[in-house]
């Protein structure tokens, strides 16, 4: 059987009031796409690649708990609500239970209006996007 092991999400220093669901964690670098055109002149063709500079943001996507064990769906709410006022200062910084990985996403803000699902079995998306990640 195998062991589910979280990483350590925290928004601005501060952990995540319930936690986040195991599987729903999902981020991209910022590191952009690319885009490559091809000219030709008489018989010569050649590539030339680009980066489309409007994908080089990171993208940060989780899925959290309305209620925990030691808390209940005000503190999400609150949590949520003060996060969400922030425009570009957010730092995410994501660590593995080992140490040995670690993502920060700075600059960041909430992209999303968040539906609250208040009940026992739901969830709460938070999307996020700003800088590049640093590796």
């Amino acid at each position: 059987m195998a062991t589910i092991t979280l990483k350590t999400v925290l928004i601005n220093n501060e952990a995540l009031p319930n936690g986040y669901l195991p599987n729903t964690l999902k981020y991209k670098l910022g590191i952009g796409e690319k885009q490559v055109v091809v000219v030709q002149n008489g018989n010569t063709t050649k590539t030339i690649p680009s980066i489309d500079a409007t994908t080089k943001k990171s993208m940060f996507s989780i899925e959290v708990k309305p209620t925990g064990a030691d808390s209940n769906t005000e503190d999400m709410t609150k949590f949520i609500a003060r996060i969400g006022r922030a425009l570009g200062t957010l730092g995410i910084s994501v660590t593995s239970a080992d140490d040995n990985s670690k993502r920060f996403f700075p600059n960041c803000s909430l992209i999303n209006e968040p539906d609250i699902n208040d009940s026992v079995d739901g969830t709460i998306v938070l999307d996020f996007e700003g800088d590049p990640a640093q590796l």
